[in-house]
Order: structure tokens, then sequence, then C-alpha cells
């Protein structure tokens, strides 16, 4: 079956990789693992170090992203409105929805969000996980939310279209932007804290304020979000069925944050590494659709979690 991943960090490593000299990186290192899984679309999201990141670093960076999806125009399909949607479904190529993780580099300057909407991003968040101009993310005060910029930010992002993502913000910014926001946003890559007391997951009562919007959440593969000691994939499709049951099938998704590519140095790997088992990558997606099938998931709600759900969101909010 095929899948949309509501999210991969693929185009930090773009980024990095090219800043080297390195070309067809998405060919040379990411798109067997994408095809074995089955995934055929994605939120390609951008990840600079918010400690350290300036504006001009992103426009760098989205001039590589740029160069590296120009090199790669036969498979990747960049997603810019509605009817863009089906390329890696009907072509057997691979839907790039462009996103930001994390707007820091923005600092209060919100009109930067045009240029970036420009550049096709589609999907942002306001954070990564720190306190910026705009809000505050989880290793933040817990008591400091939006900022008046913050509030102008998601006003903008949803004039122009920019989907909204809350996986990373604090307590506090995420009620702030059921405050503010008038149209459906995303956790794409969150998970439930009622089974993982990790400060990444998300409370009931976040996750149900969520499909109140006519949102969704894509469940996360990352292990410290699944089980404190020992993740596997049967953690995972526990996260689906509580969200499931919870929220209902319309409003849950997938959303991998496979992390098999970032901050590994080739030449001396750790010795251990901490992963989800049977779900260390993108290869290993195909095994929790058969799990969900064998547990009696219907074809229909199969198709809704991998793709048509991610899929419906973007129909309403895309011009």
């Amino acid at each position: 079956m095929k899948v949309f991943d509501g999210h991969t960090d693929i185009m930090a490593d773009v980024v990095t990789r090219r800043k080297m000299g390195e070309e067809n990186v998405i060919k040379t290192h990411h798109l067997h693992k994408l095809k074995s899984g089955g995934v055929t679309g994605a939120n390609f999201v951008l990840w600079l170090d918010p400690e350290t990141s300036v504006w001009e670093e992103v426009e760098m960076g989205m001039k590589l992203i740029h160069d590296e999806l120009t090199a790669a125009s036969g498979i990747c399909h960049l997603v810019k409105d509605k009817e863009d949607f089906g390329f890696g479904i009907n072509k057997e190529g691979i839907d790039v929805v462009l996103g930001m993780e994390g707007l820091a580099a923005m600092g209060s300057n919100i009109e930067r969000l045009e240029w970036l909407y420009g550049q096709g991003v589609r999907c942002a968040s306001l954070t990564w996980n720190e306190a910026n101009s705009l809000a505050t993310g989880i290793s933040g005060d817990e008591t400091r939310g939006f900022t008046s910029e913050g509030i102008q930010a998601v006003k903008m992002m949803e004039n122009l279209g920019i989907l909204l993502d809350v996986s990373h913000l604090n307590e506090t910014s995420f009620w702030d932007v059921t405050q503010t926001a008038t149209k459906p946003f995303m956790a794409s890559h969150s998970n439930a804290y009622a089974l993982c007391e990790h400060p990444r997951n998300l409370k009931d009562e976040q996750l149900k304020a969520i499909k109140e919007t006519g949102g969704l959440v894509g469940v996360n593969a990352v292990a410290a979000f699944l089980h404190p000691s020992k993740p596997d994939i049967h953690h995972y499709i526990q996260q689906i069925d509580y969200m499931v049951e919870l929220l209902g099938i319309d409003h849950v998704a997938l959303g991998f944050d496979f992390c098999d590519f970032l901050h590994l140095d080739e030449q001396n790997p750790p010795e251990e590494v901490h992963v989800t088992t049977s779900l260390e990558t993108s290869v290993h997606v195909q095994n929790v659709i058969e799990m969900l099938d064998r547990k009696g998931y219907r074809h229909e709600d199969l198709v809704k979690l991998t793709k048509d759900n991610f899929k419906r969101l973007y129909d309403h909010l895309l011009k």
C-alpha cells in the first residue's frame, strides 16, 4: 500500500550533503528506502539549528533544496496546490510537500512567510523545541506561550495556505494555537502521552482539540516517544489503536520521523543506537500496514491512515 509520511527530515540531509559538494542526494541515499517502504509522498521539512541559524541560512537551504528537486525532477514533484497531489500514486514518483521545522531564523519578521510560501513551503512549525520570537517549544519556559508576532504568524499562514504543525510546542503555546487558529492544524509527528509520558507527546485533551479543528495527528516512530526502554513496532501499533479509538479514523495518520540518516558519523558509528525494533527506517513502513491489516483494519480505513487523511487536509487548506 502506498503511503504519505507526515514528517521526514530528508531535506536537512539534502542541505548538509549539498553544502559538502554532493549532488543527487535523494536518488543516492533515500530513494531506495522510500520505494522499498511504499512511501510515495511526504512532508519534507528543513530543520536548522535554532540556536545558531540565521535567515541567510534559510535562503541558502531553499536554494540547495530547489537544486536537488531540479536534479530529481523525474522522481520528485513539488506540491504547491491541491491539484498537485497524486504524482507519487499515479506516476510512481514522490509527492514533496515542502516544510519548515521551526521558524527561529525568521526572527519577528513574519513577512518572510510570504517568501517561504513563494519557495513552495506549504507546512511549518513555529518552533522546534526552543523558545523564539513567535512561540515556545517543549524545552522553553512552560508558562511562556505565543508572542504577538506568533499570533500574527498563524493568521498569515492561514491566509497564505501554509499548514500549521504543533508537534514541538509546549502546552501553553499549544492552547494559544487553539485560541488563534481558525482553520485545521496538525501534529505531524506526535504520540499519545497517555501511553508514553514523554514531553514531546500530547495529552488526550490536546489530541481532542486537534480533532475539533478538523486536523490530524501523525503517529511518530521515534523510539523515545514510544517506550522508555524497549520500543518496538507493537508500541507503534498501540499508538495508532489508541488514537483511532480516541479521535476516530479520520484524524489519525502516519508521521514516522525516521532519523537513521541524521547525525551519523559513517566512519565512527555509535556503539548503540536507540531505535524502534522492526520499524527502524522507511524500508519497514509496510510492516505497519501488514500488522494493521492482520488486526482487522478495513481497507478503506488503511487508505485513510496511509494517505487520504493528509490529502483531505491539504485539499481543504491549499489553494
